[in-house]
């Protein structure tokens, strides 16, 4: 039995922080919580005194590249280093993660296969991380957002994407990531024609879509999509994927259909407004900036109107890339 005593407690239910609390801890479950006294029992094994300090749940980030590092450009991420510094790269990260008091993590979308490596060594008591669901790469088709580079080079072993130009080549990464082990797969679902033209539609059909959701549920894997625009965010609700990601510029005229397909979002807007905000002082195109402010100001208006209507919000981060990503 392990108890943490005399800490201000917040329990994260809405209620006012508890003074001089205490945590009973046994088999690693919260068993009792209390404030003053303690209720008659066995002395605790371990006593960790908290005086001074807070207590409160672990915080959980729905949304982060631990394997990515800080990049600043595509071809940091998807090409320097190779599979073994991306390995240690994310090790150190999840520590981080960890002594930033966040002990559960989605990891959606891995260089390699090193999100699902370092959950699987974390649980196996390697080393301190948090929990951890893992992606493998960004399925994309081409001129999909993750379809970075020109097409004579094609897409590297390496990417943070994966390119499946036909429906055949769709199906067999599903089941090539489920053989790997991953928790979900990760859809890049816009295309690179939305950026100049938001009206049209993502890098997939419906029917691709579709067919990519039918493989992954039939193999029991959940499934995320970027999705920063209307068209994507639509054809995602109707093809059945289980959240959404950025839903930037998603319409008013939208939410109540995404709202009945109950299906959350998460907006990461922490990585918008770090560009928004220190982007210049670290030499960002002025012009990047700018269009990030807009975004932001997008996202803030969309998701205020979707929280009022009922869609589930899901907090997270986007962290591995630096802020002049």
């Amino acid at each position: 039995m392990l108890e943490i005593r005399g800490g201000t407690l917040i329990r994260g239910n809405g209620d006012a922080p508890l003074p001089d609390a205490t945590l009973r801890i046994v088999d690693g479950r919260i068993a009792a919580v209390f404030s003053g006294h303690a209720p008659q029992q066995a002395e605790a094994a371990a006593v960790y005194d908290a005086t001074g300090m807070t207590v409160m749940p672990g915080l959980i980030d729905a949304h982060c590249h631990i394997s990515y590092g800080e990049a600043r450009s595509a071809e940091e991420v998807d090409i320097y280093g190779g599979p073994e510094w991306s390995a240690v790269r994310a090790v150190w990260n999840a520590g981080k993660v960890l002594q930033a008091g966040v002990t559960g993590i989605c990891d959606c979308g891995s260089t390699w296969n090193t999100a699902v490596t370092v959950r699987d060594a974390i649980a196996n008591g390697m080393f301190s991380g948090p929990r951890m669901l893992a992606a493998g790469r960004h399925i994309v088709a081409d001129g999909g957002f993750a379809d970075y580079f020109p097409g004579w080079l094609g897409m590297p072993v390496s990417a943070e994407g994966v390119l499946c130009s036909t429906p055949d080549d769709m199906v067999r990464e599903v089941r090539q990531q489920v053989k790997n082990r991953v928790d979900l797969i990760k859809v890049s679902g816009d295309s690179q024609a939305q950026e100049s033209r938001m009206e049209v539609g993502p890098c997939f059909s419906d029917e691709e879509l579709a067919l990519i959701v039918k493989t992954a549920k039939r193999l029991g894997r959940k499934l995320t999509i970027h999705a920063r625009y209307a068209e994507t965010v639509l054809a995602a609700a109707r093809a059945g994927f289980d959240w959404l990601i950025h839903a930037s510029y998603m319409r008013p005229g939208d939410i109540g259909f995404v709202r009945d397909q109950r299906i959350p979002i998460c907006p990461t807007l922490t990585y918008t407004a770090n560009i928004v905000e220190w982007g210049r002082e670290a030499g960002v195109d002025p012009n990047y900036v700018d269009s990030k402010k807009r975004e932001l100001d997008a996202l803030v208006d969309i998701h205020s109107r979707a929280h009022k209507a009922g869609i589930p919000l899901m907090a997270g981060s986007e962290s591995g890339f630096s802020v002049a990503a």
